[in-house]
């Protein structure tokens, strides 16, 4: 099993992973990490720590992580009822 995001959205420094996870019992669920990316010195790090603008940034990328969920749940959807139709 892979832990790297199935999708991701960046703004900026700001950036939203998304995750896919299957249970055992087929269902499919879909978690999201949060991070912000800074300079220390020459090295770029990674933060769970937002200002207020990042805030406002982190916001908008919830919405487009939830738009990319919902449809890939819708679409996850669809492809079930077309193979339960084909049964």
């Amino acid at each position: 099993m892979s832990n790297n995001p199935v999708h991701s959205i960046r703004v900026g420094f700001n950036s939203i992973a998304i995750f896919k996870n299957t249970t055992q019992s087929g269902k499919v669920l879909y978690n999201a990490q949060m991070d912000r990316s800074y300079k220390d010195g020459d090295d770029w790090k990674r933060t769970h720590s937002f200002g207020l603008e990042d805030l406002c940034v982190q916001e908008e990328l919830i919405r487009r992580a939830k738009t990319w969920i919902f449809e890939q749940m819708q679409a996850g959807a669809e492809e079930h009822d077309e193979l339960s139709a084909e049964l």
